[in-house]
């Protein structure tokens, strides 16, 4: 693909993530997203064949952030998942267009919200599998449901995200990894003995 053509595929890109991040996949606009793109609306279709296949593209880039880093794992299991929400509570809070997308995303009824909602249970089935890895291995407490702290972590991370600018955290000055990290001590300490 010729550069004049990936600059505008990306600003098209760009302009159909704010798009639907404000509006969700009914709300929003082909014609709306051509404007903030300054493109015509015909190369949205040529780019991306439906507003439905841009919209799930942008959904499944945006699920990315949930991926665990490609940073060596420890083997405690609880320290694998606390890297793995930190990474992923850092990498949302640098993308926030892309955390406005996910969120968008999981709210979205039927089938268009379906990428994001698959990607936050695999993530939670991920996290879920090491708590229970943990239990046996005797760093994790037995008397714990694995699946139901994955959903508390999952409420943690997303909560903390949306919730940045309300408490004051979303200075551009201020390093988000001590406040990442006082969001989730109280979920690992209560998992270890």
């Amino acid at each position: 693909m010729a550069r004049a053509d990936q600059e505008t595929r990306l600003r098209i890109a760009e302009a159909a993530r704010g798009e639907f991040a404000e509006f969700g996949f009914h709300g929003g606009r082909t014609d709306r997203i051509a404007k903030r793109a300054r493109a015509n609306k015909q190369l949205l279709y040529y780019y991306f064949g439906s507003k439905a296949q841009l919209y799930e593209e942008l959904l499944l880039d945006a699920a990315q952030h949930l991926a665990p880093s490609s940073a060596p794992a420890p083997r405690n299991p609880v320290e694998k998942v606390r890297r793995r929400l930190t990474a992923t509570l850092t990498a949302l809070s640098q993308h926030p267009s892309q955390l406005r997308m996910l969120i968008r995303g999981i709210q979205e009824p039927g089938p268009e919200g379906a990428p994001a909602r698959d990607a936050v249970r695999r993530f939670s089935k991920a996290l879920a599998a090491e708590i229970s890895k943990g239990q046996g291995l005797g760093f994790v407490r037995d008397d714990i449901d694995p699946a139901r702290v994955a959903e508390r972590a999952l409420v943690i991370v997303l909560g903390f995200l949306t919730l940045r600018p309300v408490l004051g955290l979303e200075s551009a000055e201020s390093d988000p990894a001590p406040a990442i990290e006082d969001a989730l001590s109280g979920l690992f300490g209560s998992l270890t003995w």
